[in-house]
């Protein structure tokens, strides 16, 4: 148990958000004290501007506000030391005045102060590291950044602070680090387990179901000209593609390729369907159509879930959302609980709608255009939209395929792509976090001519010999829940 001692009372409620969305990504539980002081053999955490001159951990506060800032300027701070198991570079802001003395465990330049630093039975944070919490899992950059695309989305590209903010789950880091100097207060200190069965980190494994066959005939011109395309030759470049034409799995959506494939390594996903057709750009499939009907039978029957991919217009309008809803239940005769919406759209009031009718987690928030961390983790955590906690649990999505192999994205060839997917992946083992994929039905399947449904099994095959768990977003769900 970690006692917590809040000096600034003002922004105390956005405080405790961020300690019951970060206590579990870290390994702890909490209680909050009205008095500097922790029960013997009990770390302490103090948050505020007065040198107490107690022992425990003392994260600096920014400010007395009623509101936590926006990030002003973020600079890198780096460790001192070559121990590996401190995070090498992390992110920094909300940098305090206060002098402090101790020995430096991270600087931002060579020759400036600490902004970290150990003295004995104390570590001093000389910034808001509790600000910089909250800032990244409210997106408050995000928020303060007005431009958006044609569908209401917040690109990476769009940050009015440096993109790379959104390389690495800069949250993650952090809490990598809070067990490193919670362990140099009280080396005996245990941690509660991230993830069951003693896994170091998961994997959860999804699909957004956008189309049920595989081919069209753009993408199959596409193909045949690419110089992604694993045969150079045109002769064999249309072989391959007819024999992948004649597969039948490549006209029933892949389903029972997907599953089986993914049972092999004793892993489970989830698929996220469209319910209703209500934009040109949205899925056009019918869940009452014989293969949607023997595709639900099929994942239903092997034990596979199916949740909600939200129509365009009804990331803005929840009556639509329950009416998508209500028709997914109907066709999959079980509750439907999680959504990724299509195209990934967004806005500030999509969020409460999921409340309101009864979804419990969502997968939406990534980037459409690029790989990485939106909100800053790549762990479960509960929304906050601004004002209040809401009780919707995100799920982050990390990595999508489209987004390496598309030409109007990244281009990527699968050998190209594997590394920055491996990037993740070791990320996540380092931190013991979440990788979310999304990898589109339509895109997984036999015979394939660029090599991406091999490179979805390489992701399987690392994951399992690194010991990872590979799992639905439902089982991650259902985990963090009891957390």
């Amino acid at each position: 148990m970690i006692s917590v001692y809040l000096e600034n009372k003002a922004s105390a409620e956005q405080i405790r958000y961020v300690l019951r969305a970060w206590a579990p990504m870290i390994g702890i539980t909490w209680q909050e004290t009205d008095l500097p002081q922790a029960p013997e053999g009990e770390a302490l955490i103090y948050y505020g501007r007065t040198d107490l001159g107690i022992n425990g951990l003392w994260i600096q506060a920014n400010a007395d506000e009623n509101v936590l800032p926006s990030l002003i300027q973020p600079r890198k701070m780096r460790r001192t030391n070559d121990d590996p198991t401190f995070p090498e570079e992390l992110w920094v802001d909300f940098l305090s005045t206060i002098s402090i003395e101790g020995k430096p465990l991270y600087r931002i330049q060579e020759n400036e102060r600490g902004v970290i630093l150990h003295n004995e039975q104390r570590v001093m944070v000389a910034f808001d590291m509790f600000a910089l919490i909250f800032a990244l899992l409210t997106r408050r950059n995000e928020l303060d950044t007005p431009q958006r695309d044609r569908f209401g989305r917040f690109q990476r590209s769009f940050s009015r602070l440096d993109p790379a903010l959104y390389e690495y789950p800069i949250v993650d880091r952090y809490a990598s680090l809070l067990r490193r100097l919670l362990q140099l207060l009280n080396p005996a200190i245990q941690f509660e387990p991230r993830w069951p069965a003693g896994y170091p980190f998961a994997v959860a494994l999804s699909h957004d179901v956008d189309r049920i066959q595989t081919w069209t005939l753009h993408k199959a011109r596409r193909a045949l000209r690419s110089s992604h395309a694993r045969e150079r030759n045109l002769f064999s470049r249309v072989r391959l593609l007819l024999g992948s034409l004649m597969q039948p799995e490549n006209w029933l959506g892949n389903f029972g390729y997907i599953s089986e494939l993914e049972h092999r390594y004793d892993a489970a996903s989830t698929f996220f369907m469209v319910a209703k057709s209500r934009h040109k750009l949205d899925p056009r499939y019918r869940l009452n159509s014989w293969r949607m009907s023997r595709a639900i039978r099929l994942l239903r029957h092997k034990g596979w879930s199916i949740q909600l991919h939200g129509s365009i217009p009804s990331a803005k309008d929840e009556a639509f959302l329950h009416h998508e809803r209500s028709l997914l239940q109907q066709a999959t005769g079980s509750s439907v609980m999680g959504i990724r919406q299509h195209y990934l759209c967004f806005e500030e009031e999509t969020a409460a709608h999921w409340q309101h009718v009864g979804l419990v987690y969502d997968s939406t928030l990534g980037f459409s255009y690029d790989s990485g961390y939106r909100c800053g983790t790549s762990f479960p955590f509960r929304l906050h939209d601004g004002k209040k906690e809401l009780s919707v649990l995100e799920i982050p999505l990390i990595l999508m395929d489209t987004v390496l192999f598309l030409e109007s994205k990244q281009f990527l060839s699968a050998e190209q792509a594997w590394t920055v997917i491996e990037r993740h992946l070791e990320e996540t083992r380092a931190n013991q976090g979440l990788l979310t994929l999304n990898w589109h039905n339509s895109d997984l399947h036999p015979r394939d001519l660029y090599g991406y449904s091999q490179l979805y099994e390489r992701i399987l095959d690392w994951s399992r010999r690194h010991n990872g768990w590979l799992t639905s977003l439902d089982d991650v769900y259902r985990w963090w829940l009891k957390k």
